[in-house]
């Protein structure tokens, strides 16, 4: 059985969607992106990844004023 983490970091969370984690904060604070937090640190479920990554999303920047 492959070694994987259930839950990872915003960083690796950006990079297994091959987005910036600027695109990943985003993508939280929307309440696009679930994530656990523990302490200070935000980790993202891998099931969340997965889940995001099966849907389209148009636009992941907030809307300009």
């Amino acid at each position: 059985m492959k070694d994987e983490k259930i839950l990872v970091d915003r960083k690796a969370a950006a990079e297994a969607l091959s987005i910036s984690v600027r695109a990943v904060d985003y993508l939280i604070s929307q309440r696009k992106l679930r994530v656990r937090r523990l302490g200070k640190r935000v980790l993202v479920p891998r099931t969340e990844l997965e889940r995001f990554a099966r849907g389209d999303h148009p636009r992941i920047t907030p809307d300009e004023a």
